[in-house]
């Protein structure tokens, strides 16, 4: 933190006004940002050092990235392959990338302007990002994301189609733990229509299991 805001966290927060506090929570949000700057652009690089070089070797390298992100920072592959798409997403976002490293905005709100702008041209991209940048800050990440929206398809009507198949191709149910020793099971990226029809299935089934006294 800075020092201020180091010096108030030492002697106490308890001692802080309202306001001072509320200061002391923006700073930290800044921190958080130009740190999350600092990790995306580290692995940016290790993205494009992992990329250069002989062809083969290079798509080698590439190939096993995200397991060396993950080794390094403990992460699961798929966490690891997320900050890889961020990070590598936001190097062609000049504006965006600067706003999350002076600590304007913070990594959510970087996100949502990399995934909004995935299926445009980067000359497209740019206009995009110049469009919300400012607002940005005091947008939530569901406000920031209309308002990218609209301008993606002002610039480009074909642009949520083509991010939409290839979301398709990615379409996968994810079984995972929960801290309590339950499960969660999840669709993900599925035609909207089967995720509806899914969902009023089960919703069925839970109805006449409650019915016929099931608990829960």
């Amino acid at each position: 933190l800075s020092s201020p805001s180091a010096q108030a966290w030492s002697e106490g927060l308890d001692k802080l006004t309202d306001d001072e506090l509320i200061g002391v929570l923006r700073a930290a949000r800044r921190l958080a940002s130009r740190a999350a700057a600092l990790e995306l652009a580290a692995t940016a690089d290790l993205v494009s050092r992992r990329s250069s070089g002989q062809a083969e070797q290079a798509n080698r390298a590439a190939e096993h990235v995200d397991d060396e992100l993950a080794a390094a920072l403990v992460l699961t592959r798929h966490s690891a392959a997320g900050l890889h798409d961020l990070a590598v997403g936001l190097t062609r976002l000049r504006l965006t990338k600067a706003a999350l490293a002076d600590g304007r905005i913070d990594q959510p709100r970087a996100a949502v302007i990399v995934a909004e702008t995935g299926a445009l041209s980067d000359w497209d991209a740019a206009v995009a990002e110049l469009a919300v940048i400012r607002m940005a800050p005091g947008l939530t990440t569901g406000e920031l994301r209309q308002e990218i929206r609209r301008t993606v398809l002002i610039l480009d009507s074909g642009a949520l189609r083509r991010r939409k198949e290839a979301a398709l191709q990615q379409a996968r149910v994810e079984l995972w733990s929960e801290p309590a020793g339950t499960a969660s099971l999840a669709g993900r990226d599925l035609p909207a229509g089967w995720a509806v029809a899914a969902d009023k299935h089960l919703s069925a089934v839970a109805t006449w299991l409650a019915r016929h006294g099931a608990e829960g």
